[in-house]
């Protein structure tokens, strides 16, 4: 039983009380023993079944709304501890808000081991191809080969840059989103077309940003795309490319499975589809 259901039966259980009053009355005025008994007390009487009449009103009120705020106790019990999903309490609306909250709390586990697997990536990346360039690079210099050692010290520079990329912000708030993006797009190689980035507010930058950066390397590294549209409108980020498109069943990296995460946090989700030169990736939200 609903809520709302329970606030009907309290006033219908009042008014039934109150009812006590005319009952009486009328019991008074057509049964003779009742009828003179009311005659010789009847201010006292009437006090007497109105004072009856509003504790039983009240009674019945203070009943219905302590077995329709049982679940909401219930509710508020079980948030103390949200180590685990909270279990219904037997109200279909709240019910239907510990469902949601317990989506939320998922989403929100996703996203902590999503950040930490990107984390160890990052880590790993750095470990496996910087140090090794470095050695590599020191090894040769101690030959005497100046230009394989260059060149490996330039390749771990660059995956330096990379690294630095994704774990530090960039200079939105300095650049701007659209100048940062482009910047981002042309480290990467690619040429960018934007739409609409000028819209984002303020607040949404960086999110967007990582989105788009996101987008952007996975268009540079497995798409081997040489250009990039980005579109931006309120609840919806398209971005697409002219690379060598998806390859059979379509598997989203980590990258994006954080993005999707995300995606679903806020309301939303994405899809990734091929075209007939190269990818379109969508992203939307409330």
């Amino acid at each position: 039983m609903r809520r709302a259901d329970y606030r009907i039966l309290a006033l219908l259980a009042a008014f039934a009380a109150l009812g006590l009053v005319p009952l009486f009355r009328w019991m008074a005025h057509n049964l003779p023993g009742i009828g003179q008994y009311y005659e010789a007390h009847h201010t006292l009487m009437d006090t007497l079944l109105a004072s009856l009449a509003a504790l039983c009103g009240s009674m019945a009120t203070y009943v219905l709304l302590r077995k329709a705020q049982a679940p909401l106790e219930r509710l508020e019990t079980r948030l103390g501890d949200l180590s685990s999903p909270l279990a219904p309490v037997g109200d279909p609306e709240l019910d239907q808000a510990i469902r949601q909250i317990n989506t939320l709390l998922e989403l929100e586990s996703q996203i902590t081991v999503l950040q930490e697997q990107e984390r160890v990536r990052i880590a790993r990346e750095l470990h496996d191809h910087v140090l090794q360039d470095l050695i590599g690079s020191r090894m040769a210099l101690a030959r005497g080969e100046q230009e394989t050692g260059m060149q490996a010290l330039q390749e771990a520079i660059q995956t330096l840059r990379e690294g630095i990329q994704s774990i530090a912000p960039p200079a939105v708030e300095i650049l701007g989103l659209e100048t940062a993006v482009e910047e981002r797009a042309e480290g990467l190689g690619l040429q960018l077309e934007q739409q609409g980035l000028e819209q984002v507010a303020p607040a949404d930058q960086l999110e967007i940003y990582r989105l788009i950066e996101h987008a952007l390397l996975n268009s540079s590294k497995h798409g081997k795309a040489h250009r990039v549209w980005v579109q931006y409108q309120r609840g919806s980020l398209t971005i697409q490319d002219d690379g060598v498109g998806l390859q059979g069943e379509v598997q989203l990296g980590l990258g994006l499975k954080l993005c999707q995460t995300q995606m679903r946090f806020r309301g939303g989700n994405l899809s990734l589809k091929p075209l007939e030169k190269g990818t379109e990736l969508k992203l939307w939200w409330k």
